[in-house]
């Protein structure tokens, strides 16, 4: 079961981590929401490492002989996805994606919130500030 929730639900789940079951898998999407635009939850990254996280489960589960190989190649795909969103990945190795796969709920809901996937865009900035550039470019012609 792979939920995509905000980080602050998340964070509710501390209260209770046992209520988290085994098999649920939730990534935390952060909400920088600013006073002059909305953000784009990242769905896409949002949705590989959900479906990686279950299918690393499925692999240990079904063929361990598999979960090593497996799991050395999905590490390489969640620092590629971190890397690519400004995520801090120190600390981050196979032990650590182990935990999230397999681990304790008291010991996957503080990395589910440590590698929360920032939003996409914010978008009104986005245009706010393309709009600026292109009356820059205006005035100068």
């Amino acid at each position: 079961n792979i939920q995509l929730v905000s980080k602050k639900g998340i964070e509710k789940l501390q209260a209770d981590p046992d209520s988290l079951d085994n098999r649920t898998y939730p990534i935390a999407l952060k909400e920088e929401i600013t006073s002059n635009g909305v953000s784009i939850p990242n769905y896409n990254a949002a949705g590989i490492i959900g479906l990686s996280l279950a299918s690393l489960r499925v692999v240990k589960e079904k063929s361990p002989q598999e979960y090593d190989k497996v799991m050395a190649n999905t590490l390489k795909q969640f620092i590629s996805v971190y890397e690519r969103y400004g995520i801090d990945i120190s600390g981050f190795n196979e032990d650590v994606l182990n935990i999230m796969v397999v681990g304790p709920s008291r010991a996957r809901i503080p990395l589910i919130i440590k590698y929360a996937l920032p939003p996409v865009i914010k978008v009104v900035e986005q245009i706010e500030l393309y709009h600026k550039k292109m009356q820059l470019l205006l005035q100068s012609a």
